[in-house]
């Protein structure tokens, strides 16, 4: 997810139900300024802290992926 100069990675897989976020590939529903919402129950999870603020999976938390930018490309670091 990226937000301006922001850039926040989490695995594709909603707490709620461990199903994907996005109903389609490469289309997130994206609402407000940073929260995504899962396609499939309509959790919302802000951005900087994949933390969900409503719907069912209210309080759960998507799980960060660890990244870095080099030279202006945003790539999965190695755990």
């Amino acid at each position: 997810m990226r937000s301006g100069g922001h850039v926040w990675a989490y695995a594709n897989v909603c707490p709620h139900f461990s199903l994907p976020l996005n109903a389609q590939p490469n289309e997130f529903l994206v609402i407000g300024a940073r929260q995504v919402m899962c396609a499939y129950h309509c959790a919302v999870y802000r951005f900087e802290d994949g933390v969900c603020i409503d719907g069912p999976a209210l309080g759960l938390r998507l799980d960060p992926l660890p990244i870095e930018i080099v030279e202006g490309e945003i790539r999965l670091r190695e755990p």
